[in-house]
């Protein structure tokens, strides 16, 4: 039996009665890639939270996964231009005024308290796969041709 939680996630129960439910792009990833690691959660680089490609997934950590997400208002970029910007001696309160958002939130990027420092590797494959995205070329494999959410038979998870 399925559904969704409350975050817009595709849920199939993972089995008996205190197994709780598993999301259904979670169960065919361990499918057909194997366990999502330890401390890792799956990213979806398409933006689609129905999507099941394991294609378009991929492990992070729950901080570069919600550094990723859509509310996220800075870039890897303008993380580094930030802390380049302070570090030569510019106010964090001109910094913050510059950009648009609050000193205290300048002061916790300077200090690592937000934005600890991100892989590059992953940054550039997540830019490489946006463009894909905002085509519409990304996770079409999710939907029916009819435009409706499949409908998965995952037998047991």
């Amino acid at each position: 039996m399925g559904g969704h939680n409350t975050h817009g996630y595709a849920v199939v129960s993972a089995g008996g009665r205190t197994g709780g439910f598993l999301t259904v792009h979670t169960a065919w990833y361990q499918r057909l890639v194997g366990e999502v690691p330890p401390g890792l959660v799956l990213d979806h680089l398409c933006r689609n939270r129905w999507c099941v490609n394991p294609a378009h997934l991929e492990p992070v950590t729950s901080a570069e996964n919600a550094r990723r997400g859509a509310r996220t208002k800075l870039t890897a970029d303008q993380v580094e231009s930030i802390r380049r910007r302070v570090g030569d001696g510019e106010s964090q309160g001109a910094v913050a005024r510059s950009i648009g958002i609050s000193a205290p939130h300048i002061s916790r990027i300077v200090s690592g308290h937000r934005w600890s420092p991100v892989p590059r590797a992953i940054e550039r494959r997540h830019a490489r796969l946006m463009p894909l995205v905002s085509s519409g070329q990304g996770g079409s494999e999710s939907l029916a041709s009819n435009g409706s959410r499949p409908s998965l038979a995952l037998g047991k998870v």
